[in-house]
C-alpha cells in the first residue's frame, strides 16, 4: 500500500487513469473489509469495492473518474472488464 500511495501523485484524482492495483476476494464481506484497509490506511488511494448484488452502472461511473485499487469478487471484477469499464493493464 505505501508503494502505491507514494506513487499515485503522478496521477490526477478525478481524471480517467487506469487502475494500479487490484484485489480478488472471494466473498462479498471479505471484499468490503479489504476495501475498508485500503481506505483507513492509504488516504491518499481511490479505492472502489465491486460485487454482484449492487448496480454495475454506479460502479462504472465510479471507475469512469479513475481509481487506484479496486477490490472485488471475481464475478464482477469479469463483468466490468467485459464491459471495457475495468482495465487492468497497469497492474
Amino acid at each position: 500500500m505505501t508503494h502505491l500511495a507514494n506513487n499515485c501523485g503522478s496521477y490526477t484524482h478525478g481524471a480517467r487513469r487506469n487502475t494500479l492495483a487490484s484485489v480478488l476476494a472471494p466473498t462479498r464481506e471479505l471484499a468490503k473489509q479489504v476495501e475498508k484497509e485500503f481506505y483507513e490506511s492509504a488516504l491518499r488511494l481511490d479505492t472502489l469495492c465491486v460485487y454482484r448484488g449492487t448496480p454495475i452502472n454506479s460502479q462504472m461511473r465510479f471507475l469512469d473518474h479513475g481509481v487506484d485499487v479496486v477490490v472485488g469478487t471475481p464475478g464482477r471484477v469479469i463483468d466490468l472488464m467485459k464491459m471495457g469499464a475495468l482495465s487492468l493493464s497497469e497492474v
